[in-house]
Formats: C-alpha cells, sequence, structure tokens
C-alpha cells in the first residue's frame, strides 16, 4: 500500500494486521482487524472512566455510559463547533449499536474467561 489512507486504526488491530502480513493462516481470537483490509468499516472506541468517544466513519460520538452526549462529522467539522445529534438520528442510532455490541462483546468474554481461540 502506498500513499494516505482514509482509515480509522486502533492498538487493538495490531494483532490482527501482523498475522496477515506474515500469512498466519491458523484460526485466532482478535477485537481488531487487519489495518490494510479494504473497507471502512474500523472504527476506533475510547474509554475513559466510563465516559466514550466512538469514531466510526466520518463521525464521533461521544456517550456517558447512559445515552450519547453529541455528535460531530469529524470530515466536515474537524473542530467540533456543530453538534449534530439531533440532525442525524439515524447515524447516532447505528453508532450507538455498534458500540454497546463492542462493549457487551469484551465484558462477556471477560467475565467467562473466553478471550482466545480454543479448537
Amino acid at each position: 500500500m502506498v500513499g494516505k489512507a482514509d482509515k480509522l486504526v486502533q492498538q487493538i488491530d495490531i494483532m490482527p494486521t501482523v498475522l496477515n502480513y506474515l500469512h498466519y493462516d491458523e484460526p485466532y481470537f482478535a477485537f481488531g482487524s487487519d489495518a490494510f483490509k479494504p473497507g471502512r468499516d474500523n472504527f476506533v472506541l475510547n474509554n475513559n472512566a466510563g465516559s466514550y468517544n466512538f469514531y466510526y466513519k466520518d463521525y464521533m460520538m461521544s456517550y456517558d455510559g447512559l445515552k450519547p452526549l453529541s455528535l460531530y462529522n469529524m470530515k466536515q467539522d474537524r473542530l467540533m463547533k456543530q453538534d449534530l445529534i439531533k440532525q442525524h438520528p439515524a447515524v447516532l442510532d447505528t453508532m450507538e449499536t455498534k458500540m454497546k455490541a463492542f462493549i457487551q462483546q469484551y465484558n462477556n468474554r471477560m467475565i467467562e474467561n473466553k478471550l482466545t481461540y480454543k479448537k
């Protein structure tokens, strides 16, 4: 890959990216995805004491653990001056659902000690 990619990548994407680069073909479990795989469905999730920032496609949603607080289009509004939380309910709903699903999957796997691949 040459040039600049317009893709969200986070630390959990390192392992799947390296394994794919090394042509590793055995099953494994990872929350992240290969950073070099085409597509823009990646996301970034940050958690700070129960408050979340969720980045997906062109948007960033802040979430207090109970409800969304704000929604910004990072492509068009890098300084986050225009909160779109009321203007884009479909985007907000999609992002909230994806974020909650990821958090639930992570928490359940931690509780049940299922963070590894077993044959």
